[in-house]
């Protein structure tokens, strides 16, 4: 007489264990992706000069926070030139809200044109305006 487990049963625990690694993989990449929605976007007309600034207004299009730090690109160029990075009002920014990232200009009036690069890993945006 032969001892061990019936076909069946052996099927039910392999289904058991293939379910289980599922799970641990759905865990796993939901968290991986949660980090690759972060997204937003410029709407049209969303750059505009004042004061010594360029102003650059986004909108958290992501499902979770957006955060300075997130912003893996973040620059000005400014009559040919890269200037420093900008700064994000409010940080964190929620998601589906708006704000602004502020570079400061050369000159107080801005003179010149300007080009900003905004993105996440998600996206990257480019606005240009003349001041």
């Amino acid at each position: 007489m032969r001892k061990g487990i019936t076909p069946i049963i052996s099927i039910i625990v392999l289904l058991l264990i293939t379910v289980a690694l599922a799970g641990v993989a759905w865990v796993y990449l939901s968290g991986f992706l949660e980090t690759q929605t972060r997204t937003l976007t410029i709407p049209p007309n969303g750059i505009y000069c004042s004061a010594g600034n360029v102003t650059v207004v986004v909108t958290n299009t992501g499902q979770s926070d957006l955060t300075s730090d997130r912003l893996v690109v973040k620059e000005m160029v400014e009559n040919g030139t890269t200037s420093s990075a900008g700064t994000l009002i409010p940080d964190p920014l929620p998601s589906k809200e708006s704000g602004t990232v502020t570079f400061a200009c050369g000159g107080n009036p801005c003179d010149g044109s300007f080009s900003a690069t905004l993105g996440t890993s998600g996206a990257v945006q480019t606005v240009s305006i003349n001041c």
